[in-house]
């Protein structure tokens, strides 16, 4: 029944994202099979992108300590010590949902999604190599991957846009293929909470996009006094202005939640990209 449920609720990708069998794989619980309790010898499975394949009739994993995820039938490390392994996302409007995290991948990753693994409008995934989604759909993997935008990663971001890295603020790079590697993995300092550690913005037109704070608090548009903690918050520990870069719809109107990000790389990012981003404060207006 989920299964059928998240497909309802992604209209924005048609009926192809995910690719649902009779017999779904049990989901990915974390808990995985391991070569030792089955009593089976490592064996080579082949690969899907970088990950090694697995599935409940062939497991080579539990050498190195990881597990066989099987909703994404691949080895996954365990146990997951690195938040920005996982991607959340959550769909707009729904109250019961506000205060929910909204979390990407780092760097150049992308957000696999698995419709047992998902319900409603909260969508949890596994951030994968761009090359896994290739693979994977091109298998019939039962998973789909989706940008940070809730659309549809086909053949990956575009080359060429130019990535005016220098502009950005060091606490908020821009990310993405001619941005650097590695840039959205910092922290501000070990055990804060203030690490920007989610590239978002890439999509299939977009080249370009903008490391914001992991937030287990987003902004969000119903939120004006909250938004004010989080700026108020950025000036005293950071030393610099914050804002929050708003995704646009097609209308030009304004998704209801945004991302947390330091005001001088969300005044860049959505000059990039005016059509389809904005920088906001409390208000919910656009900076000027």
């Amino acid at each position: 029944m989920r299964a059928a449920l998240i497909l309802v609720t992604l209209p924005l990708f048609g009926c192809a994202l995910f690719h649902t069998a009779p017999g779904d794989a049990a989901a990915d619980s974390g808990t995985g099979m391991d070569a030792g309790d089955t009593g089976a010898s490592p064996v080579d499975c082949g690969h899907i992108g970088p990950y090694l394949q697995c599935d409940e009739t062939c497991d080579p994993c539990g050498e190195d300590g990881s597990y066989c995820g099987p909703a994404y039938e691949i080895c996954r490390p365990y146990p997951v010590d690195n938040p920005s392994d996982g991607c959340h996302l959550v769909r707009d409007p729904d109250p019961e949902l506000r205060g929910s995290a909204l979390t990407y991948c780092e760097n150049e990753l992308i957000c696999a999604l698995h419709p047992t693994l998902s319900q409603d409008s909260q969508f949890t995934g596994l951030c994968v190599d761009p090359d896994y989604c290739r693979e994977a759909r091109d298998r019939g993997v039962d998973t789909g991957c989706v940008y940070s935008d809730f659309s549809e990663f086909v053949e990956g971001p575009p080359t060429g846009d130019p990535c005016p890295a220098d502009e950005a603020s060091p606490m908020a790079p821009l990310c993405g293929e001619g941005c650097g590697t590695d840039v959205c993995s910092w922290p501000i300092e070990p055990g804060s909470s203030w690490a920007a550690t989610s590239c978002i913005g890439l999509s299939e037109e977009r080249g370009v996009g903008v490391c914001v704070f992991y937030a287990d608090q987003p902004c969000e548009r119903a939120w004006p006094s909250v938004i004010e903690e989080f700026i108020d918050g950025c000036n005293r520990d950071l030393g610099t202005p914050c804002a929050c870069l708003a995704k646009r719809n097609e209308d030009g109107t304004l998704w209801d939640r945004a991302w947390p990000i330091v005001e001088q790389s969300c005044r860049l990012y959505a000059s990039l990209y005016p059509d389809d981003f904005a920088c906001v404060g409390a208000d919910w207006v656009p900076l000027e």
